[in-house]
């Protein structure tokens, strides 16, 4: 072949020689020219096999649909050797077509027209299409006499498969039972399991789907084998049942090496486009409970947690259960996220005091306002913890609340200065959330407005403002709710925008803040030029307020 100097049949040469010699296919490539017309290769193909191998080989490099060669070769010779590696090459194309977008929300690696999926709308369009693709593929293979194809076993595992990417799952099933015997070759077992398991976890219902006992086994057997890829898929497809505490089990299961493995590491965007990090996308199970699992999901899991089970279950629990404390807060901020305080506190209490390394909250929230207000310099945050200030912010609310605490004025203040904090703005944001970053982005999260917003620190001003009797706090307090009004203009503004942080913002930050303040000012014109030139004043106005008696 190497000294053939006709360069067409120099390719029909390597065609004949690349089906046959698997240890010589990836060398032969070399010595294959693309862009000579396969017309005028098959001219040198005396029968019908010689042309079948034409075909495989014109369809190695093939990235796009290949469906059209692989009927022709089936047409030609049904029992070439190549067929079965155009088929598994083909099963890959469509697995990453159709799994890789539904599962991680990414486009496809395998995808030549990729520029039309840039959002998740077209991305998951373009799976359908997709698997149209997938059933066209199943026709043909459908078609075939497996008794006369090289190896039945594994047509009859590439038949499964692609049911179950059609999903068409009982067929899927029902396809393997052949191969459910002794003695089949290991490797072929292998992927049945797999493929059997994948359709058996998705042909459950919805809300009723679990991790069936039939695929234990198998899941023991593919994690101590670090096919996390595998464990994923199982997750991915129990989340869409709307099992989401055994997908987050599973994901937490996914366990690397190292800091970073490019072999097993697996990254995956929110289905319901949540945010919970820095980045768009998740490689751990922190980050996938956060953003898609409810409070009763994760509740669910802290009540298991430590409940007598079987083998099984102590495998899928034991990482979330030697980390105890991570699922404790996590709960504890899913909870204020609901301002469910009581319950919030409880999860922080049962979080021990050497999990923080460094110091968590490095300003007071009930007397600091990020910035420049220091109501009173004296209060410090040295010991406090999420705990101690949930249960603060408690008793505060239960004060004000009392019709016969005659400073509850004071109390709704303070009360309001912690629920301004623990918005984005705030000094105190890692009560409601576990990351926090100067480039704001819609995270989609259950209080997504009220963070943006601090709508129930506005309420609660609102209240100090109705039962003072004092004309500085008065002020103050007016002042506070201007504050909190300038916020939801941000907000407002922000989320029209096609994407949530820009540039621009910051040019019209002065004018929102004046639309904002434009009351505040008319009325308090004196108060405000003195506000905005002395950062003492509103120590001034507080400690004037706290001197007095009622």
């Amino acid at each position: 072949m190497n000294a053939e100097e006709d360069k067409v049949k120099a390719n029909f040469l390597a065609a004949q020689v690349f089906v046959r010699g698997t240890d010589n296919r990836f060398n032969i490539q070399w010595h294959f020219n693309k862009n000579i017309p396969l017309g005028q290769v098959l001219k040198f193909a005396k029968t019908n096999q010689e042309k079948a191998n034409v075909y495989v080989l014109y369809s190695f490099k093939n990235i796009k649909p290949n469906l059209d060669a692989i009927q022709k070769v089936i047409e030609l010779d049904p029992a070439n050797i190549g067929l079965s590696f155009l088929l598994l090459r083909e099963i890959n194309k469509i697995e990453d077509w159709v799994l890789t977008p539904i599962y991680t929300m990414f486009l496809p690696a395998l995808r030549p027209d990729y520029w039309e999926n840039t959002n998740s709308g077209r991305l998951l369009n373009r799976v359908e299409v997709d698997r149209k693709y997938a059933e066209k593929l199943l026709e043909v293979v459908s078609k075939l006499d497996f008794e006369k194809v090289e190896n039945k076993n594994f047509y009859l595992l590439v038949k499964s498969y692609l049911e179950f990417l059609t999903k068409d799952y009982n067929s899927s099933i029902q396809t393997l039972k052949p191969l459910e015997r002794k003695g089949i070759d290991k490797d072929i077992k292998r992927q049945l399991d797999i493929v059997k398991a994948l359709s058996l976890t998705a042909n459950q219902k919805i809300d009723k789907a679990i991790i069936l006992g039939e695929i234990k086994p198998i899941v023991l057997r593919e994690s101590k084998n670090k096919n996390f890829s595998f464990l994923f898929a199982i997750a991915k497809e129990l989340e869409f049942l709307n099992n989401k505490v055994d997908a987050g089990y599973l994901i937490s299961q996914i366990i690397l090496d190292g800091e970073y493995d490019s072999v097993n590491s697996i990254f995956w965007k929110s289905r319901t486009r949540k945010i919970t990090l820095q980045d768009d996308f998740y490689s751990d199970w922190y980050g996938y409970i956060d953003a898609d699992l409810n409070t009763l999901d994760l509740q669910k899991i802290v009540n298991e947690m430590n409940l007598k089970s079987d083998s099984f279950d102590r495998w899928k629990k034991r990482i979330l259960k030697n980390d105890p404390n991570r699922v404790y807060d996590l709960l504890g901020v899913k909870y204020m996220r609901e301002d469910k305080l009581e319950q919030a506190y409880f999860y922080f209490s049962k979080i021990s005091k050497t999990h923080y390394t460094n110091l968590l909250f490095n300003e007071n929230p009930f007397y600091k306002i990020k910035g420049y207000m220091n109501y009173d310099s004296k209060q410090t945050a040295n010991n406090f913890t999420k705990a101690k200030v949930t249960l603060e912010l408690i008793n505060y609310l239960k004060r004000a609340k009392n019709v016969k605490n005659a400073r509850r004025d004071i109390d709704y203040f303070l009360a309001a200065n912690c629920y301004y904090n623990m918005s984005y703005y705030g000094n105190s944001w890692m009560l409601k959330r576990i990351y926090w970053s100067s480039s704001a982005a819609e995270a989609n999260m259950k209080d997504e407005k009220e963070y943006y917003t601090c709508s129930q620190a506005k309420n609660l001003y609102e209240q100090a403002f109705k039962y003072t009797k004092d004309d500085k706090f008065k002020v103050l307090c007016a002042y506070m709710i201007a504050k909190c009004e300038a916020r939801k203009n941000e907000y407002e503004y922000l989320t029209k925008r096609d994407y949530f942080w820009d540039m621009e913002y910051y040019k019209l930050k002065e004018k929102l803040n004046g639309k904002s303040f434009k009351n505040f000012k008319f009325k308090y014109k004196d108060e405000y030029e003195e506000m905005i030139s002395n950062c003492e004043i509103f120590t001034n106005y507080y400690k004037n307020r706290i001197r007095k008696k009622v």
